[in-house]
């Protein structure tokens, strides 16, 4: 029976699993040449725990001990949160107090020919612009 084997996530340990699973495999240089003062005391203690080992490559690569290890610090570092659904969005003002259903946008049909020049094409600067589909977007 295999007792699991926990890391502080943040820890020295922590990071030498973390390198190896973000950059791949590496050798004992490449590693503390990342690290800080403690990466060769933390590597040590990872390959003691069989975290890690050296593949023919002479790399030290993660091995599914640390990978479990490190997934579960990771996990436990953020935890859920419940989640929030928002509910209706209402404008809430001095003037309206219902849901907003923005009338005021909509193309205007008061007057017969009111919104006519919408479907010619404009200007930027001296150059006309054509619209792709050629039509007033509602």
């Amino acid at each position: 029976m295999t007792t699991r084997t926990q890391i502080k996530h943040g820890s020295a340990t922590w990071w030498v699993l973390q390198s190896l699973r973000d950059f791949g495999a590496m050798t004992e240089r490449e590693l503390l040449a990342l690290g800080t003062h403690e990466t060769p005391d933390a590597l040590q203690a990872v390959r003691n725990l069989h975290m890690v080992s050296k593949n023919h490559d002479s790399q030290f690569e993660l091995q599914p001990k640390g990978r479990n290890a490190l997934n579960a610090a990771n996990k436990a570092r953020s935890k859920s949160h419940p989640t929030t659904k928002a509910g209706s969005r209402t404008l809430v003002n001095a003037s309206s107090r219902a849901a907003y259903d923005g009338a005021e946008l909509r193309p205007y049909a008061g007057r017969p020919g009111a919104m006519d020049a919408y479907s010619l094409p404009s200007l930027q600067g001296e150059v006309r612009v054509h619209y792709r589909t050629g039509e007033v977007m509602a």
